[in-house]
């Protein structure tokens, strides 16, 4: 019963529940209440667990929500110049004569030209976007168009709970293994 009192003591605490003042000792109540109260306080404790538990969960929500919140509203701009980008070279690959008479070797050239392009979209740690891009850089061997942008607000770290700066990333890459690797290095 002793460990049930200083854990609602510390989530009292926790909560910034002012408790009340004194040095009063109450006289022990009757063996009959004692155990009722016990019951009570274990009802309490598992209930007081759960809803601890739910507002970690949500509170992590809330911080991913807000976080795509502003990955979207930078990536929309990244997006609208991609879109261009990318009408744009699908016009040029169009000029290409066809295939159907062109030598194997320059056919392999072409055909790298016509690669489908891949984004993916995130944010990262001011602290550690220079590791990312270096990474990024040698697992990719350069193969990557690495975009950033800082993102306003100082969002809360979900692991340290402090308030930092993050940077939106959009990372534009050319086929599928390319793409299988920039996902692995995201996570």
């Amino acid at each position: 019963m002793e460990r049930i009192l200083g854990y609602l003591v510390q989530e009292i605490k926790k909560a910034d529940i002012p408790l009340p003042e004194g040095n009063i000792t109450p006289s022990a109540p009757p063996l009959k209440q004692m155990l009722e109260i016990q019951e009570q306080l274990q009802k309490l404790e598992v209930e007081l667990r759960e809803v601890t538990k739910n507002k970690e969960k949500l509170r992590k929500n809330l911080l991913e929500l807000i976080e795509y919140t502003h990955l979207l509203k930078v990536t929309q701009s990244f997006a609208q110049r991609s879109t261009e980008l990318e009408s744009s070279i699908q016009s040029t690959f169009e000029e290409f004569p066809s295939f159907d008479h062109v030598p194997l070797v320059e056919y392999n050239c072409m055909h790298r030209l016509e690669a489908k392009l891949g984004f993916i979209s995130g944010l990262v740690h001011r602290a550690k976007v220079e590791a990312f891009e270096k990474m990024l850089w040698r697992v990719c061997r350069g193969n990557t168009i690495v975009s950033y942008s800082e993102v306003e607000d100082c969002l809360e770290d979900p692991d340290t709970g402090e308030l930092t700066k993050w940077f939106v990333f959009l990372i534009s890459y050319w086929g599928e293994q390319i793409g299988q690797k920039v996902k692995k290095i995201c996570d």
